[in-house]
């Protein structure tokens, strides 16, 4: 299921776990760089109930504002992608309210 692969992500990339809703609240498109490709990712809201140091050691997650998140998603992307992730920012921020 999509959703224990958003789940198993977060796992391993930011070392949280928690409840995970099984629809994804939007979808968004992602750069893959300097590989060319653009890819559609679902994202998916999660309460995060545990932390942990995650599986990746070069990932050092941190939690943000939305406002700062927006900022720091958007710095150094072509402006279609920090657009993008701005709008997901914005649809989970809609959806919980």
């Amino acid at each position: 299921m999509p959703w224990q692969a958003a789940q198993r992500e977060a796992s391993e990339e930011a070392g949280v776990s928690g409840a995970i809703e099984t629809e994804p609240v939007t979808s968004y498109a992602y750069s893959k760089g300097k590989q060319g490709r653009e890819d559609i990712v679902a994202a998916y809201l999660m309460l995060v109930e545990s932390e942990r140091k995650p599986d990746e050691p070069e990932r050092e997650p941190r939690w943000f504002t939305p406002d700062d998140a927006t900022k720091r998603l958007g710095k150094g992307r072509e402006k279609k992608y920090a657009r993008e992730h701005q709008r997901v920012i914005n649809e989970a921020l809609t959806r919980l309210r």
